[in-house]
């Protein structure tokens, strides 16, 4: 769960009902997960965070478009919606090389097998 307030992502235990971990991040308001694979959109300085859930920190940071408005994990990458850059971020999960789309007006952002 970002945690912008804070600059960090949370991470919950859904048995417990209570965050188990609090991971420093920056300014992340929307996070996505799967596969044992963790990203944050952080939204005030364009960049996305990964980090690994096992260890609760942060293993590195690729930059992309400011205030993004979405993130999506499939197809091997990370997507990201920038509504005020009307781009989609495509971020490939092994290499963390970035796609640049054009897109106009871009929102909510979702990815399907």
């Amino acid at each position: 769960v970002g945690d912008p307030m804070g600059k960090k992502v949370l991470r919950l235990d859904p048995a417990a009902k209570k965050p188990v971990a609090a991971i420093k991040t920056g300014n992340t308001q929307n996070t996505a997960c799967a596969d044992g694979f963790v990203a944050a959109a952080n939204y005030a300085e364009g960049s996305v965070v990964f980090i690994d859930p096992k260890e609760n920190k942060v293993t590195g940071e690729v930059k992309t478009g400011k205030n993004q408005a979405a993130i999506a994990l499939g197809h091997g990458a990370v997507w990201t919606a920038s509504g005020h850059e009307n781009m989609v971020y495509r971020i490939d999960q092994a290499s963390r090389a970035v796609t640049a789309i054009s897109v106009a007006k871009p929102g909510k952002i979702a990815v399907t097998q």
